[in-house]
């Protein structure tokens, strides 16, 4: 028997250095121990935290291996990784791309000090603005929905611009380096604002030209233009815009005027282009006179539908004015505009005969090329203005102006 016995322990030895047991036997195998959902946690928990910490700007690192929050899904789909937005941003906000990179990574999130500055500079983030991606985390975020809420005052003019311009005319001595100055400084500022998104947009500021030999003033020349694609950066030849224009109607009434392409035939301005869908017009006053008007171009059909932006406009207008030269300025009763040749017509004609014109008047006359480009846009506004007469006179047209509601 004792046999017996000492030969079954040998066999249960055998069977578990086989890695054998009785339940193996029975047809049940055994599973190696695994780490509960607990453990798991624990060990990713401490594993993360040895990566959190604070980077130079002192934002807070927060890696996550389910991959970006909420947040970084909607300021991905704000930018769309757009290099030049991103560096726009960072510029704006006072840190680093790579600072900004990393919001959008989801690897770190803005202090409360950049999260607002964030807010004024986003730009799709404006009254009107769908929220986030169709499906995404942030259609029905709260936080989300509150960073566009906080945007109510997008359209506001910013603050900084009046810092800059007063700079401007405080430290520039020369009048027409200050003017010159200041119009770039209202056309940067008021491209990035209007036109944030980038989906086109031209400012023009347009002059008015000086009395003619009757004594009235008879059109407007446009003398600064920045634009964004589809529109060039600037205008190599410059045109006269008379009576039947937008800006026209603006010197005329004193008042800011709007129009897009979905208003009434009647209303329809001379002086577009293709690339036009609406347009705002105000005027450059000072103390009850005109020096022009500041014109802004979209290619969005309902950009002016947003009663904001005419009041926009009409505040860049006022800015332009503080770089205006007192001479600039010509009181209400000595404009008496009238039409003018249509806009590609006219830079045909200036691309032909201007430059050899102004040479010839400066050789002859022994002027300036300052003087002699002044002498020959005189010559050329005559010669338009006589062109349009002479047109409507062979067909038997009335000379039109054109009647808008002014905006209040």
């Amino acid at each position: 028997m004792e046999g017996k016995r000492q030969a079954g322990m040998d066999i249960q030895k055998t069977s578990r250095k086989r890695g054998t047991s009785k339940s193996r036997l029975d047809g049940v195998t055994d599973t190696p121990p695994v780490l509960s959902k607990q453990t798991t946690s624990t060990n990713l928990t401490a594993e993360q935290s040895a990566f959190t910490g604070k980077n130079e700007t002192g934002e807070t690192l927060s890696p996550s291996a389910s991959g970006p929050g909420p947040f970084a899904v909607l300021l991905t789909f704000l930018i769309k990784n757009d290099r030049s937005e991103i560096l726009r941003l960072a510029r704006e906000i006072g840190v680093s791309d790579n600072t900004v990179y990393r919001w959008i990574n989801g690897t770190s999130e803005p202090r409360p000090g950049h999260m607002r500055r964030l807010l004024e500079v986003l730009p799709h983030a404006s009254p009107g603005f769908s929220a986030a991606p169709p499906g995404s985390a942030m259609s029905t975020n709260s936080h989300g929905r509150g960073m566009l809420q906080a945007r109510s005052e997008y359209w506001e003019v910013p603050k900084e611009i009046y810092r800059r311009v007063m700079e401007q005319v405080a430290a520039t001595a020369d009048n027409v380096s200050r003017r010159w100055h200041i119009i770039e400084t209202v056309f940067e500022y008021a491209l990035l604002h209007l036109d944030a998104e980038r989906r086109g947009m031209a400012l023009t500021y347009a002059r008015l030209m000086p009395p003619c030999k009757d004594g009235m003033i008879h059109s407007l020349y446009e003398a600064e233009m920045r634009g964004q694609a589809p529109w060039p950066f600037t205008l190599d030849f410059k045109a006269y815009l008379g009576s039947t224009t937008l800006a026209g109607a603006a010197v005329m009434q004193q008042r800011v005027q709007s129009w897009n392409r979905k208003d009434d035939e009647e209303r329809h301005p001379i002086g577009l282009d293709d690339n036009e869908h609406s347009s705002c017009a105000a005027p450059v006053m000072r103390g009850g006179r005109l020096a022009g008007v500041l014109i802004v171009s979209s290619a969005r059909h309902d950009f002016v539908r947003n009663p904001a932006i005419p009041r926009a406009v009409a505040e860049y207008a006022h800015l332009l004015a503080t770089g205006m030269l007192d001479s600039d300025f010509y009181p209400g009763e000595l404009i008496e505009l009238v039409p003018m040749p249509e806009l590609k017509w006219q830079r045909e004609q200036i691309s032909n005969i201007y430059l050899n014109r102004v040479v010839e008047y400066a050789r002859k006359q022994c002027l300036s090329f300052t003087e002699a480009e002044q002498k020959v846009l005189q010559t050329l506004e005559e010669e338009f203005e006589n062109h349009v007469y002479t047109s409507n006179a062979a067909t038997n047209q009335p000379q039109a102006v054109l009647s808008y509601e002014p905006i209040r």
